[in-house]
């Protein structure tokens, strides 16, 4: 019996070690960054204004903003620096009049791209995760840089999504921007 009390005792103690000594799971604080409420979305980014997005299955990193612009809320950046330059997708807020519509708000954007020196190339209403949103491709004056936009808005909240990169990598460049459009969802 003395033995086998023994032999339990040092089973306990075993494992009380052993379990103990395996590393936690958890985040030290609810919502940090290993915390199973960010890890889940690679580079997620959620903004106070009520939305949300992630980098998906792409390399995309969260590289904050890095102008003093305050409706800039953060910018992904492509790993990829391609003549000089690195691909980005710019996520910025804007606050509209209360008695302005969605629609009348995009007429007036469509009227700075040319003010802005950019040709449309493609406009239309786009649909991403039950959100309806606007489109534009356009390119600059000189050719050589090319965007997409879209934009979404809720309230007086316009959320507007900037992919831009040289015009000679935008086909390769847009997989990933659509990728990271495609998990915009309000909260």
């Amino acid at each position: 019996m003395d033995g086998m009390q023994t032999w339990i005792q040092k089973s306990i103690v075993y494992g009380l070690f052993t379990f103990f000594a395996v590393p936690s799971l958890g985040a030290p604080i609810p919502g940090t960054s290993s915390s199973a409420l960010t890890t889940k979305k690679h580079e997620l980014f959620r903004s106070t204004q009520g939305f949300e997005m992630h980098a998906g299955n792409t390399s995309w990193y969260i590289q904050g903003p890095t102008t003093t612009s305050k409706s800039i809320e953060t910018i992904y950046k492509s790993p990829k620096l391609q003549k000089g330059l690195q691909a980005s997708l710019t996520i910025r807020v804007d606050q509209k009049d209360p008695k302005v519509s969605f629609k009348q708000y995009l007429k007036k954007s469509l009227k700075d791209y040319a003010r802005l020196g950019m040709e449309i190339l493609k406009s239309q209403p786009i649909k991403v995760n039950e959100t309806t949103g606007f489109l534009v491709d356009a390119v600059g004056q000189n050719r050589e840089k090319q965007i997409r936009q879209l934009v979404f808005g809720r309230g007086q909240t316009m959320v507007i999504l900037t992919c831009r990169d040289r015009r000679e990598f935008f086909k390769d460049t847009i997989k990933n921007c659509n990728e990271i459009f495609k998990s915009f969802t309000w909260l």
